[in-house]
């Protein structure tokens, strides 16, 4: 009697985890694809301004703050 209670505990222990297995892969997928995608806007956000003091010390205008 005993063996068949722990069998099924066991199964419905197994069916719990093949459920919430999936759900908490999505929830951190969805979790780390958010954060990546803020990383992102950040860095679009602060491109141009990279960009342009980049681009024009490579015109030889020196940037905004160079010692030049």
């Amino acid at each position: 009697m005993a063996s068949i209670v722990e069998l099924s505990l066991e199964n419905q222990l197994a069916t719990v985890k093949h459920v919430t297995t999936p759900v908490i892969e999505i929830t951190v997928l969805c979790w780390m694809v958010n954060r990546q995608t803020k990383v992102t806007q950040t860095a679009q956000a602060e491109y141009p301004k990279r960009g342009f003091a980049s681009n024009t010390s490579a015109l030889g205008i020196p940037a905004r703050g160079s010692p030049v």
